[in-house]
């Protein structure tokens, strides 16, 4: 993919990630109910996830899915799942005067989680590039 036609599926995908997002939370405060945001956290994750194969992975106009394409994938599409968890969550935090004990617990695990992606990520492209 050319790097012109990349930068503008990177726009329509986050475009459409913010819309996503945002209508989540407008369903939970209008509809008053939590469930919306599960909703769109699990649509967050999904069109990143595959979103983002697609951009790194199309090439000559050929999907041709390889380890760099899916490592790519995998760390920008957790990175933003993350982002969008942490920022949910401090928008309750305003609403709420502390948050409840599985969403501690969800969010301190997931931190690590992504903290563990992340450094190998760094870890696996400095031993690629060492190699040649």
């Amino acid at each position: 993919m050319d790097r012109n036609k990349a930068i503008k599926s990177l726009i329509w995908l986050l475009i459409i990630l913010l819309i996503v997002a945002g209508l989540g939370y407008v369903c939970s405060v209008l509809l008053k109910h939590t469930s919306y945001l599960s909703y769109s956290m699990l649509a967050i994750s999904l069109i990143s996830f595959f979103g983002f194969l697609w951009i790194y992975s199309c090439e000559n106009h050929e999907f041709k899915v390889d380890e760099k394409s899916l490592r790519n994938t995998i760390a920008t599409s957790i990175t933003i799942v993350y982002l969008s968890l942490v920022t949910t969550v401090v928008f309750f935090k305003e609403e709420q005067k502390e948050l409840p004990e599985i969403t501690e617990t969800l969010l301190s695990n997931f931190t690590v989680i992504v903290g563990i992606i992340i450094a190998f990520y760094f870890g696996s492209t400095a031993i690629e590039k060492l190699k040649k």
